[in-house]
């Protein structure tokens, strides 16, 4: 009798143990960054990250180029040696006439090159200068508009004049420029030939300051970057064509 006492009060106390631990262990998980600290801590604090990444590693794109700047001389290069086609979608050209002086094209018979840059009306483009230090001189929203449609003006009579010279030297040139009116890209969009480029657009600086991704068309991210020029030109007005 007594045996079978001692047999079930040991049983009694094996489930009491479980269950105070299982109840110690769900008080600390609830307190978790409350009550723990040190290595306990940031052991849990990689366990729920990991759970909240789940799937959403990584992929490693082969191919794919990260610059720390904007680089102007790499994309010229790319568009002298372009054989089909060149569309680039900016707000406007940031060195201007210094950068567009030094645009060649070395294969003009089959060439087609679309620009995009920004209408002055376009409202995501005011509010991409406000913070802009080259902006701010500019007192009205009349101001802010004046100042881009100047910057854009000149990009596009350099372009117009560029683009005139080109077909001049080849009847089969084809070029064309848009300025949109609404919507703004998050960055510059480059597509030459089988090349993808794009940056990004700091809200207080030029997007020549910020990096740059190359990669090739082929890649699924370049069937978003193509779909950009798309969704641009429905609100894009055309302003020149050869």
């Amino acid at each position: 009798m007594i045996h079978e006492l001692l047999t079930a009060f040991g049983t009694l106390a094996a489930l009491a143990i479980i269950l105070i631990t299982l109840w110690r262990a769900i008080s600390v998980m609830k307190s978790v960054g409350k009550n723990l600290s040190g290595v306990e801590k940031r052991l849990l604090d990689m366990w729920f990250a990991a759970e909240k990444v789940g799937s959403a590693r990584p992929r490693i794109i082969s191919g794919v180029d990260c610059y720390e700047n904007w680089d102007n001389s790499l994309i010229r290069g790319l568009m002298r040696g372009a054989k089909h086609r060149i569309r680039i979608l900016q707000t406007w050209f940031p060195e201007g006439e210094g950068d567009l002086d030094l645009w060649r094209f070395e294969n003009l018979q089959q060439l087609q090159v679309e620009i995009f840059m920004a209408h002055f009306e376009n409202p995501a483009i005011l509010e991409r200068v406000r913070f802009r230090r080259d902006f701010s001189d500019d007192v009205n929203e009349d101001e802010l508009k004046s100042h881009i449609a100047k910057n854009v003006n000149a990009c596009q009579k350099g372009l117009e004049d560029l683009f005139n010279k080109c077909k001049l030297k080849c009847g089969t040139f084809s070029a064309s420029i848009w300025l949109y009116k609404g919507g703004m890209p998050f960055g510059p969009i480059y597509i030459i030939d089988d090349y993808a480029i794009f940056g990004i657009y700091p809200p207080h600086i030029n997007s020549t300051a910020a990096p740059m991704i190359k990669f090739t068309i082929t890649e699924r991210p370049g069937e978003l970057l193509q779909n950009a020029f798309e969704t641009m030109k429905k609100k894009a007005e055309k302003v020149y064509k050869t």
